[in-house]
């Protein structure tokens, strides 16, 4: 299919619809006269009157993007992303993920209200089931980079020892767990489904 050029006289833009470009067809659409003078007040330029924008405007002179932040904000230029780079909390060096932020002050914004606002954590008899396996994460690290307790191979998984006597049961999940960090093993997955099995020794 060969190019196509705008009908109008003098305009060499490409073919958009009804033989037009985006600007005369959108000036066709508005007033079925693509090559009429502009209205005054309503200065209709080949490109976006922002600068550094070349786009074909839609209305007042703006494109489509800069009158809905016109219609918006009340100023086109207002309302634009920040350009990616870093973070822009002072001191922090970590890459932008959103909205101007790094990844850890983005879930702040979005979790606190606040990106610079630090939230507590939980004391550990608030714990859940899922969230004391999360401490043990971070608190004592993956299972992994330990041997498993029971065969001695690769650990996957940290297991609840069952020794303490204020263990809980995890409503949800119906699981046994313990608030103290230190009564969990390290154990490989078979290893920690068989101690889980195993017979009460009292």
């Amino acid at each position: 299919m060969t190019d196509r050029t705008c009908t109008v006289d003098g305009c060499e833009a490409p073919h958009q619809a009804r033989g037009f470009c985006k600007l005369h067809y959108r000036r066709w659409r508005s007033s079925l006269a693509p090559d009429a003078p502009e209205r005054e007040g309503f200065p209709s330029p080949a490109e976006c009157i922002v600068d550094g924008c070349s786009k074909v405007p839609w209305a007042r002179g703006l494109c489509a993007m800069h009158l809905a932040r016109f219609r918006k904000y009340g100023d086109p230029e207002t309302g634009a992303f920040k350009p990616r780079g870093g973070c822009e909390i002072p001191g922090c060096d970590r890459p932008h993920r959103a909205f101007g932020y790094c990844n850890k002050h983005y879930w702040r914004l979005t979790h606190n209200g606040d990106p610079e606002r630090v939230q507590k954590p939980l004391p550990l008899d608030e714990h859940g089931y899922m969230g004391i396996h999360r401490r043990l994460r971070v608190t004592r690290g993956p299972a992994a980079d330990n041997a498993c307790h029971q065969c001695g191979g690769p650990a996957e998984q940290w297991a609840y020892d069952h020794t303490d006597p204020d263990a809980r049961i995890d409503p949800r999940l119906g699981f046994p767990y313990s608030t103290d960090l230190a009564r969990y093993l390290p154990m490989c997955a078979r290893c920690h489904l068989a101690f889980d099995r195993r017979p009460d020794d009292g």
